[in-house]
Formats: structure tokens, C-alpha cells, sequence
């Protein structure tokens, strides 16, 4: 059980800080759908179990309750309008190279833009990696093929329509998938393909394609450049506007840092 400010387990990378992402960006999912760059992240309490399972594979079930109030996804106007998550994840080790990683999570809290709605995401993911030592004369080279994530994320948010007192309900999607391969010990490539609605307007996708470049110049850091485009929905279906952005990143460690969850 823990308790305090957290991010929430909510799909594969919520929980992950960015200086520990195989990408230098969020996802385009994180950014529209689930709350921005510090996704699902708020105070409240965790409960996780160990679930048996048949031989070989790992379960484990996690249940939290926040206080409801995580940047624009979720907005608490009374001391009820708590937010849930729940989260399933099976793990097994294929063989002493391979792993698969599977889950499914659940998040459910108070609509930013109505003080009486609720609105409800879902998203499943799954990890494949691999990794190999090529020969005993570079033992710390590995090939490293990896599926982070595959998230697939619906959306329920009414919105008002103009002089109606009704509700429309609005059913967003919102997914992307990478690949990882480390070249020898330090080199590594990979690329991440991005599609995904928008939470205050589903009719509107954003579409991006990255290439990662990572440079290990010791354990302790790395340089990272990353090419981004991204064909955007600007105001109304069928109005894009594209984007060719390069970042860069260097990351050094000084000093103890605790570790990431695996």
C-alpha cells in the first residue's frame, strides 16, 4: 500500500519520468488524452496484490483512489468527485532473452469541463523485448528489439449542445506503438509511430512518426536526438498543419537515484 502524491498505474509509461523513457517526448496519446505531459498524477492511495497464476507467469492487480484534481484530465469540484484506476499486469519470462508484458488499466474521475459528468478511459498495453550477447568478445553488447507500449485509449466525455439542454457523448482513440534495437553497447536506434483523437474533440486526429538516435557515452549518461513529424489537426477535420521539429537531449547521473519500476 502506498500513500501520498504519485503517478498513477495507468498503462505502461505513466509511471515512468521522462529521463527514463526510450524517447525524449511523450506520446501524442499522453499529451491529448491522458492529461498532458505528467499524465494521471495526483495524491491518494495505492493498494497493489499479487494475484496467483498458472506457472511461469506473473499477476498482479493494483486498485487507487485519488482525490480527483490531475492537471485537465481530471477535475474535482466537490470533496465526492474522487478518481479511480485500476490496473492488470502479466508478465512472463519466455526465455532467459525474452520477456512479454501485458496489462490493462481503467481510470474513471470528474470531467475538467463539467462539474456534474464523468469521463472514463480505458487503455491495454503490451512490452515485447529481446536481448542477446553477439559473442564472449563483447560480452556487454546486445541486440534489443522492444514494443514499450500499445495503447488503446476511448474516451467518454459529454458535451454540451449549443441552446439544448442535452448531452452528446464523445468516443476518442487514441494508440501508438515503438521499437527499440541497441546496435552494440553504445548505440541504440528506434522509432515510435503516434495516432490519436483529441479529448475536446474526437473528430479531430493527430498523426506522428519519430526517429531516435541514443549515444551511451558511459552508464552514467546519454545523448539523445530525436526527429519528429507530426501532421496535426489545427480546428476542423480536414484542416492539418505540419511539423518538422529535432530535439535533443543530455541526460548525466550524480549521485544515489532509486530505481524505475521493470
Amino acid at each position: 500500500m502506498k500513500v501520498g502524491k504519485m503517478r498513477a498505474d495507468f498503462g505502461k509509461v505513466n509511471t515512468i519520468h521522462n529521463h527514463a523513457l526510450p524517447w525524449i517526448d511523450r506520446p501524442l496519446v499522453t499529451n491529448n488524452l491522458v492529461g498532458g505531459e505528467d499524465g494521471i498524477d495526483d495524491a491518494g492511495i495505492s493498494l497493489s496484490h499479487f494475484i496467483p497464476a498458472p506457472k511461469g507467469w506473473f499477476m498482479e492487480g493494483t486498485a487507487q483512489v485519488y482525490r480527483g484534481d490531475s492537471d485537465d484530465l481530471f477535475r474535482a469540484y466537490r470533496r465526492q468527485d474522487l478518481g479511480t484506476v485500476g490496473h492488470l499486469r502479466a508478465y512472463r519470462d519466455l526465455s532467459e532473452s525474452t520477456n512479454l508484458d501485458l496489462g490493462a488499466s481503467y481510470a474513471r474521475g470528474n470531467s475538467a469541463g463539467f462539474s456534474d459528468r464523468r469521463e472514463t478511459f480505458r487503455v491495454l498495453h503490451q512490452s515485447l523485448r529481446r536481448g542477446r550477447h553477439p559473442s564472449l568478445e563483447a560480452p556487454t553488447a546486445r541486440g534489443l528489439q522492444e514494443f514499450p507500449a500499445a495503447h488503446r485509449a476511448f474516451l467518454e466525455r459529454p458535451r454540451p449542445v449549443i441552446s439544448l439542454n442535452i448531452f452528446q457523448t464523445q468516443h476518442a482513440f487514441g494508440m501508438y506503438t515503438s521499437a527499440e534495437y541497441r546496435i552494440n553497447r553504445r548505440w541504440t536506434v528506434g522509432g515510435r509511430f503516434d495516432r490519436t483523437g483529441h479529448a475536446t474533440a474526437a473528430n479531430l486526429t493527430d498523426t506522428g512518426l519519430s526517429g531516435i538516435l541514443t549515444y551511451w557515452p558511459s552508464e552514467f549518461s546519454q545523448i539523445r536526438g530525436q526527429y519528429r513529424f507530426g501532421h496535426l489537426a489545427v480546428a476542423s477535420p480536414g484542416d492539418f498543419s505540419n511539423a518538422n521539429e529535432f530535439l535533443f537531449q543530455f541526460l548525466f547521473v550524480m549521485g544515489a537515484h532509486g530505481a524505475h519500476p521493470f
